[in-house]
């Protein structure tokens, strides 16, 4: 019950009317919904960037215009035609231990949408053990589900980092 009380206090200390939740879910492919978890939050790890590379939708600016009773971002956005175009996220590690050099981008992938480096040229990196070896993020935005494929399946050779 406590939680449901602070809950409440910090709403109304904050003016908040519609809370925020991250909802995670897929369709199988018999078109049914499952979902995979519900969190009491934005979603992480890049997803509102995410959004906006793909939709043109600032969903940060989304939600806080909503939480606090403001409909005239989410008006502007009602009409807006979207086509939901299937999109591609890459975490560029590095191959080797070195020191980085530059994100190899082929000229053949046009779709990339924001990219977000983690280190700069000239810092020493290690070949990957794990998340915190991340070099680079990359999002891509395909006009179809077969173009979005045909890319996942060499996108190691198409996005790189260059160490020495």
């Amino acid at each position: 019950m406590l939680v449901n009380k602070q809950d409440n206090i910090t709403n109304t200390l904050v003016s908040v009317i519609i809370p925020v939740y991250n909802v995670e879910a897929y369709f199988t492919q018999e078109g049914e919904l499952f979902i995979i978890e519900i969190n009491p939050r934005q979603g992480g790890y890049k997803i509102p960037e995410m959004i906006e590379a793909c939709s043109g939708v600032d969903y940060s600016r989304l939600l806080v215009s909503l939480a606090v009773g403001d409909q005239e971002y989410w008006d502007s956005l009602v009409n807006t035609v979207r086509t939901g175009n299937p999109f591609l996220v890459h975490v560029v590690y590095g191959r080797k231990t070195g020191v980085f050099s530059r994100l190899v981008i082929s000229e053949n992938l046009k779709n990339i949408t924001y990219v977000e480096y983690y280190v700069k040229p000239g810092q020493r990196v290690s070949s990957v053990r794990n998340l915190f070896d991340a070099i680079a993020l990359c999002v891509m935005r395909f006009d179809s589900i077969e173009e979005r494929n045909h890319y996942f399946d060499s996108i190691e050779q198409l996005i790189y980092a260059e160490i020495d």
